[in-house]
């Protein structure tokens, strides 16, 4: 049963953060928030209710009790949970200051919680008393906390990798409900049978028989006698004095210090260690899992070695020991944290690829870092906590200030003092912490306090684990509250970002896909004055958006340090992020609708996208999210319907949203799930190629409020202005057939292509669960669903084009323009693999096809060129082919003739 409770518990943090996350948001304020308001119900619990329960007769029923209020209050929380969301949203609005959401998402969750974490809280006293008086057993406490402990770490890796992936939040939630009304059950039911008294007498005695041996004192000594019907008594009413002299003069505010201190400490070193660990693993939803099962497994294990080692030395010494070694383990792991990348790579390497091989490499790295911690911090919580039996209780409020420490740990460390001081130093800070908490520097402890100042000047200059490509520098580096931003440059000149060392989020040699990642969608509108756009990474879509006279522009940014670092893409970006003078820029409440001026504006906008986009009462012409990667951790709640169902009602009459799709980072499975939650919400969608690349395709689900009807002058018509029209054909977009070229399947072909997929949701997140099995294997090509894709859709017409005169010619063209791209990008795939003369025939056939689609036609002069300079005589034949396929193309001749002219 005490399994099962831990297993309960911390499943329903998981679920819960996440659930709450859909709503309140993904920043880590937000995140935080959660946790710290689950963990101070748990201390509030624990210390409201700790003098009851440990002078209570039966701590079997109280453990029952708990567990009925936990499972009831969980069923009751779950269904209520999207409607607090909904409010919470509401509170915070759409650009609310950081206290203001951070208090509202700590505020919503701890009261919406309290019932549940309150009763989690208490459960620790209760079963530490429930078992003392069941067994008769000495340290007691530690076998309670090490079976709960080990319960939490099964519950945490089942709900994440097992229960939540097949059955959605919503169910799992429901089953570990049924766990706690089950032990509850199972409790009040079970038979009474102490081996020494019953009841609070024979708990009472049992812990102190453990003090005694703790103490170095014989039994008795503390002068405890038993009266009869009421709670051990400490002879001559001075319980403080005989609990002091137990602890060797070590006085109860102090251990309630040092407990407070030990949590806040100790839950700082685990969000530390996974921040540096991030710029090494995948940070997946299994991530940051697997991490938190290690934390939890060592900490069983050092709460299991205490209670088995049966350990006799006094108190304090052995506190001191405690600490110190616990100063020396994170000095030493934050050593090892320096080699996490080549450690995670090589187990990589020699597990191979699939989703149980990441899992395995993040658990063993999690291990390397984080084990021997912990099982140091399992040691000393047990000997802390059991020390703390006193008269009318003692377990609870220890284990409150525990917890409490734990709670705030986020704060302190995570958003205060992180991006001000440095991963590195604040783990010497938390190791320093240790130190100072030791009751005493006698014997050879001294030694060990000298090891660690040795250690110090061991350690690397700082803990950015950045892995630089040849010849590259980093420009900026900047480590936030949420995560490491990085600028790189290479010796050519390009400059890229990274994020946590492990995703790409665009850079100047991609400035061109970037630039028509805003052009495309803009250009399908008729006349966009507002457009939103969800992502910005570089800053180059959004300012290739100023490039649309009269726009208005609001760009939505998760990591406030990405904006911040934005100006180094200038003048890529347009000078978005202040550079740029004719510009304007204000608050997000003064822009307004778009005018027609000719000057157009930006807002830049540090939040959370799916909360700013459920909190926003704008309306806009245009919405475009970005190529979110949809196996990092919450980036699958972008793509849900709920997001989606948002995004619909932020949309003016008339607008579309674009949503960017990564076809390198899916498969086939998770793209069917995305594309039929999208079609649930936009039933007239489109999709478009980004562009005629096979390197990092991406796809445009484009949807409508209406369906869509383009003519084929459109563009010709849309970007009547030259200065407008030059900028857009520097895009690749100078005809209406290199846009509505780009154009790959309609509703009917997206439809028959998802019909059998389920759907996205907030309660389910199958993309968030099923993406990382795809992104696990790194030997996947980057160009197969782009394949697949040309293969299903090529048969596809297209009905968005609207009736005309000239309709039926232009509708020729460009199936004839689609086909030719078609063969173009096989072409591109099949050289790839060096199969070079395949490629020649289908760039030839591509070249037959369309007069108007020249990618294939430049491509075979550039192959020629290259060619002749190594035989001539080939080049020279596949000349001639290339102009008998495209006779009436004059580009081939001006620039091959005169090179085959000449003797």
């Amino acid at each position: 049963m005490f399994f099962a409770s831990g297993a309960a518990a911390l499943g329903f943090q998981l679920v819960w953060t996440q659930m709450f996350a859909a709503g309140l948001g993904h920043e880590t304020p937000a995140m935080l928030a959660v946790v710290t308001a689950f963990f101070g119900g748990m201390a509030a619990g624990a210390w409201l209710l700790d003098r009851r329960i440990s002078t209570s007769r039966d701590p079997r029923r109280w453990f029952a009790r708990l567990q009925f209020v936990i499972g009831g209050w969980a069923v009751l929380l779950t269904l209520c949970l999207p409607s607090l969301n909904e409010a919470a949203v509401g509170w915070i609005g759409s650009d609310a200051a950081p206290f203001r959401q951070a208090w509202i998402s700590f505020a919503f969750p701890f009261f919406a919680l309290l019932p549940a974490t309150a009763a989690m809280g208490a459960t620790l006293p209760a079963m530490a008393h429930w078992l003392a008086s069941q067994a008769g057993e000495e340290r007691a406490l530690a076998r309670v906390y090490a079976w709960n402990t080990a319960g939490a770490a099964v519950g945490t890796l089942s709900a994440v990798a097992i229960l939540a992936p097949v059955m959605g939040f919503f169910w799992t939630a429901m089953l570990l409900a049924a766990l706690n009304l089950l032990s509850g059950w199972l409790a009040w039911h079970s038979r009474v049978s102490t081996a020494s008294g019953g009841g609070a007498d024979a708990a009472a005695a049992s812990m102190s028989r453990s003090l005694n041996r703790s103490a170095g004192l014989r039994p008795g000594a503390l002068g405890i006698e038993k009266l009869p019907g009421r709670r051990p008594a400490l002879r001559g009413g001075a319980s403080a004095t005989g609990e002091a002299e137990c602890r060797g003069d070590f006085s109860p505010g102090r251990l309630l210090g040092t407990a407070f201190g030990c949590g806040l400490l100790g839950i700082g070193f685990e969000i530390l260690g996974v921040r540096v660990l991030s710029q090494a693993m995948e940070n997946t939803v299994y991530t940051f899992a697997s991490a938190l099962a290690v934390y939890l497994v060592g900490t069983a294990l050092g709460a299991w070695a205490y209670q088995r080692l049966r350990v006799t030395q006094p108190f304090r010494p052995l506190l001191g020991r405690f600490l110190c070694a616990l100063g020396a383990a994170c000095l030493v792991e934050t050593w090892m944290m320096t080699r996490a990348p080549a450690f995670y790579e090589a187990l990589r390497s020699g597990l191979g690829g699939g989703l149980p091989a990441v899992l395995a490499s993040e658990f063993t790295v999690a291990l390397s870092v984080f084990l021997i911690p912990t099982i140091f911090m399992g040691m000393l919580f047990s000997h802390l906590i059991g020390a703390a039996v006193g008269r009318g209780g003692g377990i609870g409020r220890a284990s409150a200030m525990n917890t409490l420490g734990g709670a705030l740990a986020g704060v302190v460390f995570g958003v205060l003092w992180l991006p001000a001081i440095g991963a590195k130093w604040l783990l010497v800070a938390v190791a320093a912490g240790y130190l100072l908490l030791m009751p005493t520097l006698r014997g050879g402890l001294w030694a060990g306090v000298v090891v660690c100042l040795g250690l110090v000047f061991v350690l690397p200059a700082d803990l950015r684990l950045i892995q630089l490509p040849a010849g590259a520098t980093v420009l900026d580096y900047r480590e936030g509250i949420m995560a490491s931003v990085v600028v790189l440059e290479t010796p050519d000149g390009q400059r890229s970002l990274r994020v946590n060392n492990r995703f790409q989020m665009g850079g100047t040699s991609a400035a061109l896909a970037e630039r028509r990642q805003a052009h495309l969608p803009l250009l399908l509108h008729a006349h966009p004055r507002r457009a939103l756009f969800l992502g910005l990474g570089t800053g180059i879509t959004l300012g290739a958006a100023t490039e649309h006279p009269g726009l208005v522009a609001d760009g939505v940014e998760l990591i406030p340090e990405v904006i911040e670092v934005m100006r180094l893409f200038a003048p890529e970006n347009r000078g978005v992020a202040g550079d740029n003078p004719n510009l304007k820029r204000g608050s997000l409440r003064d822009a307004g609708r778009g005018s027609a001026s000719a000057t157009n504006s930006v807002h830049l906008i540090a939040a959370d996208a799916r909360r700013f986009v459920r909190a926003s009462r704008e309306s806009y012409d245009v919405i475009v999210a970005d190529l979110f990667h949809p196996a990092r951790d919450g980036a699958g709640f972008l793509y849900t319907r709920e997001h989606f169902e948002a995004v619909r009602q932020r949309l003016a009459p008339g607008g579309l949203f674009c949503q960017w799709l990564p076809l390198h980072q899916l498969d086939e499975t998770t793209l069917r799930i995305i594309v039929r939650t999208f079609l649930e919400v936009f039933s007239h969608t489109e999709g478009f190629l980004l562009h005629f690349n096979t390197d990092v395709p991406a796809l445009a689900l484009v949807g409508t409020l209406d369906p869509m009807k383009l003519t084929g002058d459109w563009l010709e018509h849309r970007a009547a202005e030259p200065v407008f029209r030059q900028a857009m054909k520097q895009s690749g977009f100078d005809r209406t057939l290199a846009l509505l070229g780009c154009h790959l399947a309609g509703p009917r072909a997206l439809a028959d292509f998802s019909a059998a997929a389920p759907l996205n949701t907030d309660n389910f997140p199958r993309v968030a669960f099923g993406a990382p099995r795809f992104a696990s294997h790194a030997d996947m090509r980057r160009d197969a669903l782009l394949l697949a894709l040309l293969e299903r859709f090529s048969e596809d017409s297209r009905v968005f084009v609207a009736a005309g005169p000239d309709a039926g010619l232009f509708g020729t063209r460009l199936r004839e323009f689609i086909a030719a791209r078609d063969l173009y990008l096989r072409g591109l795939a099949v050289e790839t693999d060096s199969e070079l003369s395949k490629a020649i025939d289908l760039y030839l056939e591509s070249s037959r096809r369309s007069l108007y689609f020249t990618a294939s036609y430049a491509r075979l002069v550039n192959i020629i060129q290259v060619m002749a300079a190594a035989d001539r005589e080939s080049a020279r034949r596949l000349f001639g082919r290339l102009q008998e396929a495209q006779p009436g193309q004059p580009l081939g001749q001006q620039l091959l003739g005169p090179l085959f002219s000449e003797p």
